[in-house]
């Protein structure tokens, strides 16, 4: 969970799931970059369904990776779970698409 304070514009806001896409050793400088998760399903490619089973998540709901961005690691509130490696692994690949690193 993360408190992302009140949204401006069309970006995510609130106390809210998030999903934790850097590496610790990034994340051990007080920085951390993060998806949002919403419940909110929406036809965009870079949606990614995350199933509530280990997430800790009550219902299915999508990290919005196309609302990637890095907050101070102060706004993290609570680990609530974790995705499995086939789900982060989507991420991934939507992550390098948005981000121009696809061969």
């Amino acid at each position: 969970m993360v408190d992302l304070g009140h949204p401006v514009g069309h970006g995510s806001g609130y106390r809210r799931p998030a999903l934790v896409v850097s590496v610790d050793s990034f994340n051990a400088h007080g920085l951390v970059t993060i998806c949002p998760v919403t419940a909110t399903s929406r036809p965009y490619p870079t949606r990614i369904e995350i199933e509530p089973a280990a997430s800790g998540l009550r219902s299915v709901s999508y990290a919005q990776v196309e609302q990637l961005r890095t907050i101070s690691a102060e706004r993290l509130v609570e680990r609530i779970g974790a995705i499995d490696v086939v789900v982060m692994t989507r991420v991934e690949r939507v992550l390098r698409y948005l981000l121009g690193l696809t061969s």
